[in-house]
């Protein structure tokens, strides 16, 4: 038994024993009588309040717990030991109760989509091991040795333009992804590699790209200009088409 819980039946015997005393008349003292009226009263109260008290500090059901932060422009699922748990949104955090430790945690960025209902970007999801009781893990745009990022496009012309992202094995056709004139939108996570460019193709343009991010417009990014570029941890990428 509890040690607390101990003291409460000792109270609690204490208070009707002295409850018993007064009403019995055992006792002729009316100062004797007052003060056991009181001890009655302190022990009942105090005799409840060490039964509850560990019920009420005890933690949530489910305890130990996982805190999970998303560091990402986009919204993140999260499985922890096979079981959905719902999401997370952007740059926004949770606290999962769980029935053991270690445990696995996955996530994986809900994508944003094109107007024919299709996905942006890279699949981007991670898988973490081992994690330990009250432990914090934070999802942001590197998975072990591999960065992402997350090109936010706006577009301060007059005209429409398509994107294309080169990953230095193979162009990844982003032909349907039109960014409107005047307009900023969100493309997904993508890998970054050493070969890795980005380019546009706007209307009424003979060039591949017409972004100014240097002196001369007409240079494809390259890797170490992205590298330099993304800011950590949510890998975002500002990128502005201009005239």
């Amino acid at each position: 038994m509890r040690i607390e819980y101990t003291f409460a039946f000792i109270l609690i015997l204490l208070s009707v024993g002295s409850f018993v005393a007064v009403r019995k008349g055992w006792i002729n003292s009316k100062t004797i009588e007052y003060l056991a009226n009181i001890i009655t009263i302190v022990s009942a109260i105090f005799s409840i309040f060490l039964i509850l008290f560990p019920l009420l500090s005890q933690s949530p059901s489910g305890d130990p717990r996982i805190n999970v932060v998303n560091n990402l422009e986009l919204p993140v699922t999260v499985t922890i030991e096979g079981e959905s748990r719902g999401r997370i949104n952007a740059h926004q955090e949770k606290t999962y109760f769980i029935n053991s430790f270690p445990a696995t945690v996955e996530w994986s960025a809900i994508p944003p989509k094109t107007s024919l209902g299709t996905n942006m970007g890279e699949r981007f999801a991670g898988t973490i091991n081992n994690v330990n009781n009250n432990a914090t893990i934070n999802i942001d745009n590197l998975i072990k040795d591999q960065m992402y990022f997350f090109p936010q496009i706006t577009n301060k012309t007059d005209v429409s333009c398509r994107v294309s992202f080169d990953s230095g094995l193979a162009v990844i056709n982003q032909s349907k992804i039109t960014i409107n004139a005047h307009t900023v939108v969100d493309l997904g996570y993508y890998k970054l590699n050493k070969d890795s460019t980005i380019y546009f193709h706007c209307e009424g343009s003979d060039l591949p790209i017409v972004i100014k991010w240097q002196a001369n417009p007409n240079i494809l990014r390259i890797f170490g200009d992205l590298e330099g570029e993304i800011e950590s941890p949510s890998g975002i990428l500002h990128l502005v088409i201009d005239d």
